[in-house]
């Protein structure tokens, strides 16, 4: 009985390599993009995530959310750095108002 060869092996690389961190204009992008989208959502404001490839977004009520580059997904909840142990929702940074 012949056996298949396995396939060949896939090529990984950590996410930072992959994307690495957003710039403000591509977080800029996202917002314009988001805001066309989800209308009924106010947003404030977003910033380049600390987690390579995702935007932050402050929204109106106080919550933060994430989006990925395309804005095609849209994510709201806590994430957490492994390293450190702490939450990122709470890392806001004021010096980016995109207004």
């Amino acid at each position: 009985m012949a056996t298949a060869a396995p396939p060949p092996a896939a090529a990984v690389m950590p996410a930072a390599e992959v994307g690495g961190r957003l710039t403000q204009l591509e977080a800029d992008e996202v917002l314009s993009r988001l805001r066309g989208t989800l209308r009924g959502t106010r947003f404030l404001k977003a910033w380049p995530a600390a987690v390579p490839g995702l935007v932050t977004l402050q929204l109106e009520n106080g919550e933060v959310a994430y989006a990925d580059k395309s804005a095609r997904y849209f994510l709201m909840g806590v994430v957490f750095d492994t390293a450190t142990g702490k939450g990122l929702d709470r890392q806001m940074d004021p010096t980016d108002t995109n207004e």
